[in-house]
């Protein structure tokens, strides 16, 4: 989706001339289009473009290039007046990483600082303080040196492009463009989050507790992106087709083509596929009833709760086991308590974001072994295929609701209360709805397929909103 997406925004690409187009996944189209269309800017990946230009006294390219203009007074006054701005956008940068990163932690709560990643919105309250002031006075300073190199690199360039020169000379030249071009397009991604005030798009910022001030990430993301949709993708072509397991709710497509902006206009045909009457046989689903919600005990107790359940759980599936967390600090918890007692545990334990490896590293551990407990958190949930016995358990810790503490969340909660509606009905339970089925979707992947499925929040049995999961479940499979 972001391949697609990001290519369709240049208008002369071959892809633009394409008129149809399927488009699996269709429900995650509309988060990817918020990061396509958005601002990232990464403190650590504008370091590394920084010293891979670095100065006339390393290796890298700016001494490469002086080296090359040797003895021209005019080019060696030029590569010493570069040699001076980076270090100095060096100084500035790291003076800005730092203090943006003090920001952030300065602003977190007691409950906040087990997360391993903490964040901010830059609202108007947060952006009140004299600390903030010192940040745009820092960041004042960072553009203008980087406005002053760039104006320098320009006319070197244009001078350079008149010359004849040696193809490796000119391979170097391609390459110190490239990475002044891209330093240009952060600094100025920097300059808008930094600066620029819109209430179309939502700014936020996050870093590491016990990283570095590289770790810092700087978004600007704008919060509908319906007309983007609309423009880039939907408009011109013959057909698209959508497809994706998660679409509807109660028969309904009106949350999906609400967040596309798809309308009547766009002469729109749907249709649900039943799922076949046995598809899910081999399915059996358990809720524990006795189970305290996360609430009414301690984070520390619910995470031994969780564990402890794990283990009651394990001893009597005798197979693989996924276990599916909504947050890390909770999984990490859950991780920490079930590898004390391995022995009585009679199975190995992995975990995202602890076990070395990524997800794809993971997943083959996983399957190496037929008693393993694998704990994952968000891309777990979907996009990965275990069929054919490969999976004997999915444990699902708590309903997949949002954070509400998100950035994004936040925001498009505020557009709907202001337009007169509940922001729980209209996109909390939707998109919690959604995830769950991507999520036990896990489990049972044809109608071979056989497996136990355990939803250990009590949410499900005791709220209201708990029986827009359920009839997701065949009812005759629940106990």
């Amino acid at each position: 989706h972001a391949y697609l997406l990001s290519t369709l925004k240049n208008k002369d690409h071959l892809i633009n001339s394409v008129k149809t187009i399927v488009i699996d996944e269709a429900h995650a189209l509309e988060e990817t289009a918020s990061k396509t269309f958005g601002i990232t800017f990464s403190c650590l990946k504008y370091y590394q473009y920084l010293s891979r230009l670095s100065t006339t006294d390393s290796n890298e390219l700016v001494h490469r290039l002086y080296k090359f203009d040797e003895g021209i007074p005019n080019r060696e006054k030029w590569w010493k007046k570069v040699d001076h701005l980076v270090k100095e956008i060096k100084y500035e940068s790291e003076e800005l990483f730092r203090l943006l990163r003090d920001f952030i932690l300065s602003k977190q709560n007691e409950l906040d600082k087990e997360n391993i990643r903490q964040s901010i919105t830059l609202s108007d309250k947060n952006t009140a303080s004299q600390n903030w002031k010192v940040i745009q006075e820092c960041a004042n300073r960072l553009m203008h040196v980087n406005n002053t190199l760039f104006t320098g690199c320009e006319q070197y360039l244009n001078l350079i492009e008149d010359n004849k020169v040696s193809a490796f000379h000119r391979s170097i030249v391609t390459e110190f463009k490239m990475i002044i071009d891209q330093l240009k397009s952060m600094k100025n991604g920097l300059y808008e989050i930094l600066f620029d005030k819109n209430d179309h798009y939502i700014c936020w910022m996050e870093t590491e507790a016990k990283g570095s001030f590289h770790t810092t990430m700087l978004y600007s993301e704008k919060v509908e992106n319906a007309d983007l949709i609309q423009n880039y993708l939907i408009s011109g072509r013959n057909s698209i087709v959508l497809t994706s397991a998660t679409m509807s709710i109660d028969s309904s497509f009106s949350f999906i083509k609400s967040s596309l902006g798809i309308s009547e206009n766009n002469n729109v045909i749907e249709k649900i596929y039943p799922v076949p009457n046995d598809f899910a046989q081999g399915m059996r689903v358990y809720i524990p009833s006795d189970l305290m919600g996360i609430k009414e005990i301690t984070q520390e107790e619910y995470a031994l709760q969780t564990s402890n359940t794990i283990r009651k759980i394990v001893t009597e599936i005798n197979g693989r086991t996924l276990v599916l967390f909504t947050a890390f600090d909770l999984l990490k918890q859950t991780y920490d308590q079930l590898i004390q007692d391995l022995d009585s545990l009679n199975s190995s334990v992995l975990a995202q974001g602890v076990s070395p490896g990524g997800k794809q590293k993971l997943i083959k551990q996983f399957l190496q072994s037929k008693q393993t407990i694998l704990l994952g958190t968000n891309t777990f949930w979907e996009g990965i295929d275990l069929p054919n016995e490969e999976l004997d358990c999915l444990i699902i810790v708590r309903l997949p609701f949002t954070n509400p503490e998100k950035p994004m969340f936040i925001a498009k909660s505020n557009l709907l209360k202001k337009a007169g509606e509940n922001s729980f009905s209209s996109l909390a339970l939707p998109l919690a709805v959604f995830k769950f089925r991507q999520g036990y979707g896990r489990l049972i992947r044809n109608e071979k397929d056989q497996g136990s499925l355990f939803v250990l929040d009590n949410r499900i049995i005791n709220t209201k909103y708990g029986s827009e999961f359920l009839k997701l479940i065949p009812k005759n499979k629940i106990k």
